[in-house]
């Protein structure tokens, strides 16, 4: 899409006549034609205006967010295998055999199941059993061959996956995974908050965790414990994807256990 496609769109929205915005920008109304037909562009000091009479961002109004989206990096199979054994095996070199595993058996499937959005941020939750096949669900045994491996390499773990696109977060567990081979997926557009915040206030000292927490406008709502430098690298990332942080939030004295709690009660969650 144009500029002049864009500007004519955003005009045509507020039901303007090309001679109404001329008189409120006090410019002739030829140039509003010259502009929607891309025969030449409005300055700076037009755009700025152009943003706040048609009640847009300027990165809208540019999209500068998509090419923003569009710049950043993919993370690939062998980035995702490598940084995950890393958080499975804390005290232990990972092997070749884990990380060609989790690449092959996992990464790749599930990043083509996402394609042609890429994978934009990415970690696990680790879960090891108390018990045999404690942590694993009632209704999904573990029958293939790639689930009887991942227990054996990453001793009975079924780690919680979240894994974020452009589009929104996506969730498995490697059971769940090789099982079905569905993902659990939280739109964006479903969201009214994803917040990241402490995971325990000020008087607990319970590990170096943060908080992410999703709300959905139907009120639906999960609360994950993640590690501190996955959270920043969250935080990084949505940075692009919500620049206006319309449903992004980052807390430092409202935690994740509170935050749930107010979410669960139907409570506004207070600014900071």
């Amino acid at each position: 899409m144009t500029m002049g496609t864009r500007l004519k769109g955003m005009r045509q929205v507020k039901g303007w006549s090309q001679a109404e915005v001329a008189d409120q920008l006090v410019i002739s109304r030829q140039s509003i034609s010259k502009w929607e037909l891309d025969q030449s562009l409005p300055d700076l000091t037009m755009l700025k205006k152009l943003a706040i009479l048609y009640d847009f961002s300027l990165d809208e109004l540019l999209q500068l967010k998509e090419e923003k989206i569009m710049a950043l990096t993919g993370m690939t199979a062998q980035d995702m295998a490598e940084k995950t054994v890393k958080l499975l095996c804390p005290n232990q070199v990972p092997t070749e055999t884990q990380i060609t595993f989790l690449e092959e058996k996992f990464f790749i499937p599930i990043s083509h199941q996402l394609a042609p959005e890429k994978v934009l941020w990415q970690t696990v939750i680790q879960v090891l059993p108390t018990g045999v096949g404690s942590n694993l669900s009632a209704d999904c045994p573990t029958d293939t061959e790639e689930s009887r491996l991942y227990q054996q390499y990453f001793r009975g773990d079924n780690g919680y996956y979240l894994i974020l696109t452009a589009d929104g977060l996506f969730n498995t567990t490697p059971v769940e995974w090789f099982e079905t081979k569905k993902l659990k997926r939280i739109l964006f557009a479903e969201l009214e908050i994803l917040a990241i915040a402490p995971y325990f206030d000020t008087k607990h000292t319970m590990g170096n965790k943060s908080a992410l927490f999703y709300g959905k406008k139907n009120g639906n709502y999960d609360l994950f414990a993640i590690q501190k430098p996955a959270a920043e690298a969250l935080m990084q990332v949505m940075t692009y994807l919500d620049p206006e942080a319309v449903f992004f939030k980052q807390y430092t004295k409202l935690y994740g256990l509170k935050l749930s709690k107010l979410w669960r009660k139907k409570k506004r969650l207070t600014d900071e």
